[in-house]
């Protein structure tokens, strides 16, 4: 009696623990793609840029979304949080620099995706339609 009683507690543990591995596994991944709005950063520069994406209104609060070193293109993600209702700007502080360029207001949806460059001399932040892929 006694054994079985213990494999039955061991049985129990097992699959309630690969229940909750199982529910935060769905969470996750439910949160972590669709929603997010993508930018792909290309860094002509030759400076290490932080990316900051800005709220217009509401004291024009940023929230950090990645660094890109000199020379490289990166995709970064821009979260709901960052997004208000008419759009966000971006802002590139300059790591060797007081430099920060800025863009106008970029709206965008759920899961769409912008390319911008930064000029090499640091000073323009450049928004196009993103690239075809091929």
């Amino acid at each position: 009696m006694r054994l079985r009683l213990s494999s039955l507690v061991h049985a129990l543990t097992l699959a309630l623990t690969l229940f909750v591995t199982a529910a935060c596994g769905k969470l996750y991944r439910a949160n972590a793609g669709g929603q997010d709005s993508l930018v792909v950063f290309e860094n002509l520069s030759l400076s290490q840029v932080t990316l900051y994406a800005v709220r217009p209104g509401q004291g024009g609060a940023s929230v950090r979304v990645g660094t890109i070193m000199p020379g490289r293109t990166e995709t970064v993600r821009v979260p709901v949080n960052a997004r208000g209702p008419g759009g966000f700007g971006l802002a590139a502080k300059l790591l060797a620099s007081n430099a920060e360029p800025r863009t106008g207001t970029i709206t965008m949806g759920a899961g769409d995706r912008v390319h911008v460059r930064l000029t090499s001399d640091g000073r323009q932040l450049i928004v196009l339609p993103p690239r075809q892929q091929q």
